[in-house]
């Protein structure tokens, strides 16, 4: 079980590695919740090398089309067989944006940049993935943006608008494909934190541009969906052709399980290996519970494992494989979807609260967070208050009268505030891209100022601010990494991996 605690220090408005100015719907997702369990001992002669993991979600998706995957289950279930140009990864330093498909990116200029494609990945149907796919797959979101909440991420490509409205030609949007593994993008305006988008599944590649009649896709990540059977389980086999190599499971099995306590009743009688979207109550339950035995992380509440499984009926056993395993090298090593990043997004105020520049009346507004079932959301909302008050010099207060499960702040700024902070901001913004962002002319001009902000962001109808939550994806396809033991002791992996 993996889950962030209250007192981890969220990350910092100048770090790179979670700068992302554009998919703030993600932060609005629920904590995650993953447990798993070893039970039968390993034996060279069965087949139990590569086991079969059985894993429990309140759940199912409702559909496997990424493009236009919305729901919370859909963002972590397709992750299982598909991934982007680019991926989160949990890392000492943080969390990390690092290429997947693409080999690397780069910034020509502030507003163009260059991917590079990876020239092994095949698709499940045997075909070479190539940047047709990708853009076959923007244009279908750019045609469809009423079916994704998400289709705006590609608003910021130079054109990209405006064609979705149908007023210009698909030619004359900012994306050329010079080669199968090239990808030219122009962007509307300066926007570091663009390469960010590519880890949402609005931007992954499609194989065929129409395929909403199709049960099961052609996918490229590290599993194949295969038959759903009965109507609430799916299966997964591992992809023979996955780039980062084939996964050390024969299977994995989804079932859908709405009730929690079933589903952790149905992890203690050994019938499932992870139990998924557990709530405070029955995670508590479970840290309790004498037969299991959790570790304490820095950034992880507890590694929870079973102590009738085999491997681990020796007290020394589980003490030394506790003192041995990395935590991030357990989810690596078993596939497990991983919680990853923290964003922000930078200001955007509408415009029409700016009819008068020269005005220095305060403009009072108020945001509505949803953390969801999140047990630390007050911990959450108190930490984005004090951010905000250091890093906007404004007033911010927050009221619990709402639900239980949400946070309402209120964001009191005088426009004039906005190009007081805008130089160190945009110095920070340069520092943590690595692309520098020019000034503006003046610097100091209000107006110049908001239309800045605009750029980053989504509707004119809302207010987006400097915003940072946990959110719940699911990667699957980390490189494998096998666990290091500690000095004197021998660990069979497979052995470890049996169920």
């Amino acid at each position: 079980k993996e889950q962030n605690t209250g007192q981890t220090n969220l990350p910092k408005l100048h770090s790179s590695k979670t700068l992302h100015p554009v998919i703030i719907p993600l932060v609005f997702v629920g904590a995650l919740c993953i447990v798993s369990c070893f039970r039968k001992p390993y034996s060279p002669s069965s087949n139990n090398d590569n086991p079969t993991m059985r894993w429990d979600v309140a759940k199912k998706a409702s559909t496997f089309d990424w493009n236009f995957c919305a729901e919370t289950a859909c963002l972590k279930q397709v992750s299982l067989f598909m991934e982007g140009l680019a991926g989160f990864e949990n890392k000492a330093s943080g969390v990390e944006l690092v290429p997947r498909l693409a080999t690397h990116w780069q910034f020509l200029s502030p507003t163009q940049i260059v991917f590079k494609l990876r020239r092994q990945v095949l698709w499940s149907d045997g075909t070479t993935l190539q940047s047709v796919h990708f853009v076959n797959a923007w244009k279908r979101v750019l045609q469809n943006t009423r079916l994704s909440p998400y289709a705006e991420a590609l608003f910021a490509i130079h054109g990209a608008r405006e064609f979705s409205r149908g007023e210009i030609p698909f030619s004359k949007v900012g994306i050329r494909t010079p080669d199968p593994w090239t990808i030219f993008i122009r962007l509307a305006q300066p926007e570091p934190g663009f390469p960010a988008i590519f880890a949402h599944p609005v931007t992954w590649p499609m194989r065929h541009a129409d395929r909403h009649k199709a049960a099961f896709p052609v996918v490229l990540g590290a599993f194949l969906p295969k038959n759903r059977n009965p109507e609430t389980q799916t299966r997964f086999l591992p992809n023979p052709d996955y780039y980062r190599g084939r996964l050390r499971l024969r299977e994995l099995t989804l079932t859908e399980i709405p009730d929690a306590s079933l589903r952790i009743l149905r992890f203690l009688n050994g019938e499932s290996d992870q139990a998924d979207d557990l709530d405070a109550a029955h995670t508590q339950h479970l840290r309790k519970d004498a037969r299991l035995i959790a570790r304490t992380a820095d950034r992880f509440v507890a590694l929870v494992l079973n102590t009738r499984g085999a491997a681990f009926r020796s007290l020394r056993r589980r003490k030394r494989f506790l003192s041995a395993v990395d935590v991030n090298e357990m989810r690596t090593l078993f596939r497990w979807p991983s919680q990853s990043a923290l964003f922000s997004f930078p200001l955007l105020l509408p415009p029409e609260k700016f009819n008068s520049l020269t005005s220095t009346a305060t403009y009072a507004r108020t945001l509505t967070l949803h953390p969801g079932s999140l047990a630390l959301g007050k911990e959450v909302a108190e930490n984005l208050r004090m951010q905000w008050e250091q890093k906007l010099a404004a007033h911010i207060s927050i009221d619990n009268k709402g639900k239980p499960d949400m946070q309402l702040l209120e964001l009191q700024l005088d426009p004039y505030r906005i190009a007081w902070t805008i130089r160190s901001l945009r110095q920070q913004v340069s520092f943590a891209s690595g692309s520098v962002i020019p000034p503006f002319e003046g610097d100091t001009s209000v107006k110049a100022a908001v239309e800045w902000f605009q750029n980053f962001g989504r509707s004119a109808q809302e207010v987006v601010l400097p915003l940072f939550a946990r959110t719940e994806f699911a990667f699957t396809g980390d490189a494998f990494s096998e666990i290091k033991p500690v000095i004197g002791g021998t660990w069979d992996v497979s052995a470890l991996l049996a169920p």
